[in-house]
């Protein structure tokens, strides 16, 4: 599976010398923007559950909306999706979320 390359963290198409670059693995590109951002499409209405938008949430209630991530990126076509979430080491309210998903054939 391929798809073109997109930068999460410029929210941008990847493009190298007045081109799309193709993605050959897509996971990490795919479950970073259901992850992070929240989209309409008209099969999904909701698809995406934009983690970053959440403000004051608690680690249980975190946890929550990545089991809704999980649960959207295995309909989406991935094989495997999981994600965990931590409080940082001061106990603040700053969290560490790591996601792994496989869209490989």
């Amino acid at each position: 599976m391929s798809d073109i390359k997109f930068d999460i963290e410029t929210m941008e198409l990847v493009i190298e010398n007045g081109d799309f670059v193709l993605e050959l693995n897509p996971s990490v590109q795919n479950g970073g923007l259901i992850l992070y951002t929240k989209n309409a499409f008209l099969n999904y209405p909701l698809l995406g559950i934009g983690i970053n938008s959440m403000r004051n949430l608690n680690q249980s209630q975190i946890q929550k909306l990545l089991y809704k991530w999980q649960s959207q990126v295995v309909a989406d076509g991935a094989n495997s999706a999981l994600a965990t979430v931590s409080q940082n080491s001061k106990n603040q309210n700053i969290f560490d979320i790591n996601y792994q998903c496989d869209y490989s054939q």
